[in-house]
């Protein structure tokens, strides 16, 4: 009897996002770009978010209108990298299209990669969990 693995690699999960249902491929090159995000999110974030203190001194002497296109290039930066990302799960176009469903909104699309990221986790802790359970289970048999 053939031992089927398929059903326990399973890479391909289905979401309901933005009032349809989409299929997200948990291939290599999705983990890439969600890990690629994660990097270049991290970074441009850290430019409006951990300054020193002479960084935030000379932001704070900059003009309104200035500190504000700093801002404003922050969040266009980090909006680009969402939707890549999210076309990247979900298909070309798709990251335009669910920036638009929820009202422009770049905190909801990271919600949604934040989700599918945490997604990931946990297949990759179902995976861990079941490893141990048949672990343990050849372990007690071999202890009989």
């Amino acid at each position: 009897m053939a031992i089927n693995l398929d059903s326990k690699l399973q890479t391909v999960k289905e979401f309901v996002v933005g009032g349809k249902k989409r299929s997200v491929v948990y291939d290599d090159k999705f983990m890439l770009a969600i890990a690629e995000a994660d990097i270049r999110i991290g970074k441009d974030l850290e430019k409006v978010t951990n300054l020193t203190e002479d960084e935030a001194k000379k932001l704070d002497k900059l003009e309104v209108s200035k500190q504000v296109d700093v801002l404003s290039d922050v969040f266009d930066k980090v909006n680009k990298d969402l939707v890549r990302t999210l076309d990247s799960a979900f298909g070309k176009g798709v990251g335009e299209e669910l920036y638009e469903y929820f009202h422009y909104s770049t905190n909801s699309l990271y919600a949604i990669v934040e989700a599918l990221n945490e997604y990931s986790d946990v297949v990759k802790q179902e995976q861990k969990s079941r490893k141990s359970k048949v672990k343990n289970y050849y372990e007690n048999k071999n202890k009989k």
